[in-house]
């Protein structure tokens, strides 16, 4: 266990807070045997001390403030003993000198207990003082470094965050093969008047919390997002979030807020395994595996469809009718969920977030520690032998007659279609991969005027099957930029396609502080393969596909085995990389 010490340390102190303030709850535990220490009882809860503000207090009563103060000191201690756990990861430095500053103060307080205190006191202070001595000796030591050669193919964020938490461990013979030149995949920023417009990965959640803190490490600032907003076409105005989620009319809001309770409980509690960033989708129960009209019929939570629509319909993330509820289990978890409730209805304003500089910046970042970052790297083939411990991986690149070769194998790529047309595998594996579809999704940038500023879907959705955007992004109110999603069905919706129907939607809102929308240049686009997710045998093909990890010393971290968001990326990517290395 990862810094044994300083956790130890923590638990110690809180059960000495909970110890002293049990023990003095009535004053001195003075026993009251004889006369004269009933004589003395007595005094100390008779006799009046006048203080300078001319208050008076009891001996009890100003025993009893001493040792709220006390408290307070040791509330102190844990605090900074949680400062220095919550900095463990990335600033070591942080965590070593938490845990010496600790052992300072237990010392003195050591040495005053053995002055003036009595025996239990001289154990308790001891204790501690030996204990983050140990901690501050050995939990931050860096870690041993490993010659194991590691292979990453794919430099999204997934393979970074794997190469990442590599290094940490201190393995040094890491290499990541990208193919394309930059890094970072789907978390593609476009600069424009030195304005970072993420036209991939963007907004996070509560639940972000392995990502976010990747950020702190690497000091890469976030600030908050813009808040949502739904137009609707009806009434030909933009509503906020609490009117948006009863846009439909069906549901009251009082029905809407339970329903979203009960959902909270059921992600919270009953999926909690399922619904956790890092967890895999082994294992899921069959109500999980029904698409998401069933599984909200069956729950009944119908009334929360409005803000649904919003979380997969407008993020291009399927149709209620296709998509396996375990996909929105997976991407709305406890703390997603409730985050986007408190934040929507402006009582916890601190979510979403985006990093300040964009996504590609982290990712930037994140390569910028790694040893070996290959870009524009075409990969032939991979040969994998069974049951060679070092040195059984061959990686041969186009062009190159003599291999690279590692003793691990990390497949940070997509998988869906002919992605691992490069890896040797078997027919049964090849079969079990090609049950991932995605999704076409255009991003496209350009400058607008007459548009509000937020994360903008509409009600009723516009037309996806014929191009028609799923929703726009106006990050900041005083600049022109937005962006614009939208979903492909059809190789027949290009990008000109896309294009044209932004145009056309924009004809049909109302004008915006008295101008009227409209697209003034458009300036980048991007097509993506997005959402790799499967629609039948869920259950069992994931069950199938974790089964291989570790086989032929190759492991899996791809987006495709969780769920396509840079949060759950992240922290799958982590969890194999702290299981398996």
């Amino acid at each position: 266990m990862k810094h044994i010490f300083l956790k130890i340390g923590l638990a110690v102190q809180i059960l000495l807070i909970c110890a002293h303030l049990y023990n003095n709850r009535h004053g001195l535990p003075i026993p009251d045997k004889d006369a004269q220490s009933h004589e003395l009882l007595d005094l100390m809860r008779t006799y009046e001390i006048e203080y300078s503000t001319g208050k008076k207090h009891t001996l009890d009563q100003t025993i009893w403030g001493y040792d709220l103060t006390w408290a307070s000191f040791v509330v102190f201690t844990v605090l900074m003993s949680m400062l220095g756990l919550r900095q463990a990861s990335g600033k070591p430095a942080v965590g070593k000198f938490v845990a010496g500053s600790n052992a300072m103060l237990w010392v003195l307080c050591f040495i005053a207990a053995f002055i003036f205190w009595s025996l239990p006191q001289q154990i308790f202070f001891g204790l501690l003082f030996l204990i983050f001595l140990l901690s501050w000796l050995y939990d931050w030591r860096a870690p041993k470094t490993n010659p194991l050669r590691v292979c990453i193919v794919g430099g999204g964020i997934s393979g970074l965050t794997a190469a990442y938490e590599l290094g940490k461990k201190g393995y040094i013979n890491v290499t990541v093969l990208e193919k394309a030149n930059y890094v970072g995949g789907k978390c593609r920023t476009k600069i424009e008047d030195g304005l970072p417009f993420d036209i991939g990965g963007h907004e996070m959640l509560a639940g972000y919390t392995d990502v976010v803190s990747i950020g702190e490490e690497l000091n890469a600032p976030t600030r908050r997002s813009i808040p949502p907003l739904v137009y609707d076409s009806s009434k030909k105005a933009y509503l906020n979030f609490s009117k948006s989620a009863t846009a439909s009319g069906k549901y009251s809001l009082l029905q809407v807020g339970w329903a979203a309770m009960r959902y909270l409980w059921l992600v919270g509690v009953t999926f909690r395994s399922h619904s956790t960033p890092s967890a895999s989708f082994k294992n899921l129960p069959h109500e999980l595996t029904l698409s998401l009209d069933e599984w909200l019929t069956h729950r009944n939570l119908n009334a929360i469809r409005d803000i649904l629509v919003f979380v997969i319909k407008v993020q291009g993330y399927g149709q209620f009718n296709t998509t396996p509820a375990c996909y929105l289990v997976k991407f709305m978890g406890w703390r997603n969920w409730l985050s986007l409730l408190l934040s929507g209805m402006g009582i916890y304003e601190k979510w979403p977030r985006v990093f300040t500089y964009g996504m590609e910046n982290l990712c930037d970042r994140m390569a910028a520690t790694c040893t070996d970052v290959r870009k524009s790297v075409s990969i032939a083939r991979i040969e994998r032998q069974e049951n060679v411990a070092a040195g059984g991986i061959h990686v041969y690149l186009e062009g190159k007659r003599e291999p690279l070769v590692f003793d691990k194998l990390i497949i940070s790529t997509p998988v869906e279609g002919s992605s691992l047309h490069f890896l040797d595998l078997n027919p049964v594996e090849r079969e079990l991969f090609s049950q991932f579809s995605s999704y076409r999704f255009y991003t496209t940038l350009c400058t607008v005027e007459g548009l509000a500023p937020g994360v903008v879907a509409s009600n009723p959705m516009n037309n996806i099957q014929e191009g028609e955007y799923t929703g726009y992004i106006k990050d900041f109110s005083d600049e022109p930029y937005a962006i614009f999603f939208s979903l492909a069905p059809s190789e027949n919706i290009t990008g000109e396609v896309a294009k044209e129907k932004i145009k056309e939607v924009l004809k049909r809102i109302v004008p915006y502080q008295g101008v009227h929308p409209r697209v003034l240049e458009f300036i980048n686009q991007r097509l993506w393969h997005y959402f790799p997710h499967i629609e039948k045998d869920v259950a069992a093909t994931f069950n199938t596909i974790e089964a291989l990890q570790g086989k032929k010393n190759t492991y899996y971290s791809s987006s495709a085995l969780t769920f396509e968001c840079v949060g759950n990326s992240v922290a799958y990517s982590k969890r194999i990389i702290a299981e398996n290395f």
